[in-house]
């Protein structure tokens, strides 16, 4: 019997004009088992993401479906990590930070993240062409280089038990998402908005130093907003290509086997190694 085509996303978020109805398509049956759905705050007004607020409210109308990400400062008081943990959060998503992503002012902050097993989920490389006016804090602007993926190295050192996943595979930069996924053990990477599909390629067939392959670092995600009419076809359409993808392009290769991997399973261990 045919293994059934399932599949989490690992990156999306809320539109603002979201439709119950259009999340229920997703919720009610298909082939997809669960979406981390990241809020961002950072853009004045947004056309597609909605806050904290909102998505913890969708979070807790589909607690088995739903994976909450809060948007974070880590210029702030950590003592916010707790907050959000106990509000129902399972995660926290950086992006636009006012410091680079390894300065040691945000160190109380991914220390508070560790201990209360958090994952991270940090943006690399280039973003959306937004100009400071279009941001929401004082001393943000759209700079790809407070986010480079080698920062995450720094981090992992530090805090070799928190879990950090990279959202998309930081392009320009894609060589030194390679190096922190080979050298760290708690460094992930979800593949979304992918440009390089010959770094994917590459990176498939490739492993850590202690033996993990990348196919089990390696995650689906579409980075789409949901809860609108052209997102389900478009999240539906994307992961077909990418169960047709690693059946043809990987027809002879050890990692072509692994598709649920890449579609499921990885997202699935590590959330239930935070329980």
């Amino acid at each position: 019997m045919a293994v059934p085509f399932e599949w989490i996303d690992t990156h999306t978020h809320l539109a603002r004009d979201y439709s119950r109805a259009e999340l229920e398509k997703f919720f009610e049956g298909g082939h997809c088992k669960g979406i981390w759905l990241h809020s961002i705050e950072c853009f004045k007004n947004s056309p597609r993401h909605c806050g904290n607020d909102e998505v913890l409210k969708i979070a807790k109308l589909y607690p088995e479906f739903v994976h909450p990400f809060a948007y974070c400062r880590a210029e702030q008081n950590p003592d916010q990590i707790r907050m959000l943990k106990d509000a129902g959060f399972t995660g926290l998503k950086f992006i636009d930070p006012l410091y680079n992503y390894d300065d040691p002012r945000f160190f109380p902050f991914y220390a508070e993240a560790e201990k209360l097993n958090m994952p991270c989920y940090f943006h690399v490389g280039c973003i959306a062409k937004k100009p400071s006016s279009d941001l929401a804090f004082p001393g943000l602007y759209s700079s790809p280089g407070r986010m480079k993926p080698a920062m995450l190295c720094t981090i992992a050192a530090e805090f070799p038990k928190l879990s950090i996943i990279a959202g998309h595979p930081g392009v320009p930069w894609s060589e030194e998402m390679t190096t922190a996924l080979w050298y760290y053990p708690n460094i992930r990477c979800t593949i979304s908005a992918l440009t390089d599909y010959k770094w994917f390629i590459d990176a498939l067939a490739g492993g850590a130093w202690d033996g993990v392959p990348f196919y089990e670092k390696l995650m689906f995600g579409t980075d789409f907003a949901y809860g609108i009419p052209i997102t389900f076809d478009m999240a539906n359409e994307f992961a077909i290509f990418y169960k047709i993808f690693f059946r043809e392009a990987g027809k002879t290769m050890a990692w072509g086997r692994h598709n649920q991997d890449f579609m499921i399973n990885n997202a699935r261990k590590l959330l239930e190694n935070l329980s």
